[in-house]
């Protein structure tokens, strides 16, 4: 499940590396409790491995570069998926007790919020599916990192791997998984920068086959690595009109 959140402020003013400061203001959101805590501090555990089972989209809006800022002219979008409906009900919830956000400490007025979620689908089938933030795939070994094209081999190795951990953490009751890359039409690489870490990623659109279970976690989490910081968020194309990478 996801919530889409229209938000407005003339020249909305970020750094380029705005990542940390949207998942800061996601955290901010919950309440201090115990249930609370365990998402921005717990999350689900399996081997040495913490997955937060939540994604963001970049944001979306008219914008302009200057002086290494990235200015927004008045409306923006973003998009909040969890696995988690508990997640998603308490963002849902603060955000109908307050009509403001405040992000990278500029106050931003609420306009909508929305929730969607992915439409049921019976079997396998052929999707096409867009990054609404770009995805970041890797191996670390010898603490030397390297990055795999979503056209790489190893890419869809890596993404099965990646929901099988998150399928397991959750309990989510997975009893087959199926994700096929079936072609990549487009991928563009970007150097992301999340606090003091620079990730190569890329925005994609690609063809897969998958079953709804497994296409559900990737919509709720993010296709691969890093979902809680804001990459791999992705929209099926099927569903939307007009979408854009």
């Amino acid at each position: 499940m996801r919530i889409k959140i229209t938000m407005q402020k003339k020249d909305f003013t970020l750094p380029i590396a705005y990542k940390h400061a949207i998942q800061g203001t996601i955290y901010h959101m919950f309440p201090k409790t115990k249930e609370g805590e365990f998402f921005h501090d717990e999350g689900y555990r399996i081997e040495n491995k913490v997955f937060k089972m939540f994604t963001f989209s970049d944001l979306k809006g008219k914008y302009s570069i200057v002086d290494r800022k990235i200015i927004f002219d008045e409306y923006t979008t973003l998009y909040i998926a969890s696995l988690n409906e508990e997640f998603i009900r308490y963002i849902y919830d603060y955000l109908c007790r307050n009509s403001m956000l405040f992000i990278n400490h500029q106050e931003v007025k609420v306009v909508s919020v929305d929730i969607e979620d992915l439409r049921p689908f019976l079997g396998i089938q052929k999707k096409t599916i867009i990054t609404l933030s770009p995805v970041t795939a890797y191996k670390t070994e010898n603490r030397y990192t390297t990055y795999y094209k979503p056209s790489d081999d190893e890419s869809e190795n890596l993404v099965l791997e990646n929901i099988k951990k998150k399928a397991e953490a959750y309990g989510y009751p997975l009893e087959a998984l199926h994700f096929h890359i079936i072609n990549v039409d487009y991928e563009k690489k970007q150097l992301i920068k999340f606090k003091n870490t620079l990730y190569e990623a890329y925005r994609i659109r690609m063809s897969v086959e998958a079953d709804y279970d497994t296409l559900s976690i990737i919509y709720n989490t993010g296709l691969s690595s890093k979902g809680s910081c804001g990459f791999g968020m992705i929209e099926v194309a099927d569903e939307k009109d007009n979408l854009f990478v």
